[in-house]
């Protein structure tokens, strides 16, 4: 976004609020399908929910992607295409990238080449698409559970060296993707786990948008690729609601049949998720009027 058009938004937006307290505004909560469903019946969009297109590393550079040694960076000419072709039409995109090191053994030497591979990613993806607001999943803050929601532990430790460490990926980012999975029958837990996690993206100034899952985590040997209980999703709905700026809706993939599974409009999560729209579109209409919806403000964060 040019300059002159960043001011301009400013300025408009500055204008078209005046006269109404920030804190009357409703609270603008985009929710976005990132999911494989096969939805013949569009009831995903038919709700709302907006099509989030995710870059997986497969499409950035298919020879790159298949190489026993990945270690090097994709091809810029072909990870330029990719992000062309795969996000035409959209204004945001998620960058999925997880293969350099960024786990509890990784050395700082091991942070900073991963910091540097995903920089320069990171700047491909703007040179191809100018306009285009792009974030990595799951990278900032680092996905650590057990250092979320034990700080003092040597995991914890790491995790906020592995934050420091790649801080400066905000530079080259316009959007947060936090995951917050649920790997644990525990409620409570995972919501100290999500806060955590919230507030450390909180500290970047990018609008956060968090992955959530219908799901447990495949890694749960008990209850991994199973439901989560309603109950339990519409508290993470609710937290997400609370403490983040939108939601990210992720699976939708059949696991023993290693194929998009079909979209079932009767699932528990789905009826949540259209009872949680219902109550927070209530109570935005309960609030004043705002400025007007082409003027949002997650566009005044580009670099």
């Amino acid at each position: 976004m040019s300059v002159i058009k960043r001011l301009c938004s400013h300025i408009f937006l500055a204008i078209a609020l005046a006269g109404h307290p920030a804190h009357s505004a409703p609270k603008e909560f985009p929710i976005f399908n990132a999911t494989a469903f096969i939805d013949p019946e569009g009831a995903m969009p038919a709700a709302g929910l907006i099509k989030l297109p995710i870059v997986f590393e497969p499409q950035m550079d298919p020879d790159w992607a298949k190489a026993s040694d990945r270690s090097g960076l994709p091809r810029e000419s072909s990870v330029k295409r990719a992000v062309t072709l795969l996000t035409s039409g959209h204004k945001l995109a998620c960058i999925n990238l997880e293969v350099w090191p960024l786990a509890s053994d990784s050395s700082p030497q091991d942070l900073n080449e991963t910091l540097i591979k995903l920089r320069t990613v990171a700047r491909w993806a703007h040179q191809a698409s100018p306009d285009l607001m792009i974030g990595y999943y799951g990278i900032l803050p680092v996905n650590s559970y057990w250092g979320a929601v034990r700080p003092e532990s040597p995991e914890g430790k790491w995790r906020e060296l592995a934050n420091k460490s790649l801080a400066t990926l905000a530079e080259d980012i316009d959007i947060v993707y936090p995951s917050l999975y649920t790997f644990y029958d525990d409620p409570e837990q995972w919501q100290q786990y999500a806060l955590a996690q919230i507030a450390q993206a909180r500290k970047l100034g990018k609008p956060v948008y968090v992955f959530l899952w219908p799901q447990y985590h495949g890694s749960n040997k008990t209850l991994g690729l199973t439901e989560i209980p309603r109950d339990y999703w519409r508290k993470q709905l609710d937290v997400a609601y609370e403490h983040a700026d939108g939601i990210v809706i992720w699976g939708g993939w059949d696991w023993k049949k290693n194929k998009p599974a079909w979209f079932k409009p009767e699932a528990d999560w789905w009826r949540e998720t259209l009872a949680f729209m219902q109550t927070i579109s209530s109570q935005d209409t309960k609030a004043p009027p705002s400025a007007p919806d082409t003027l949002t403000v997650p566009e005044t964060t580009r670099r």
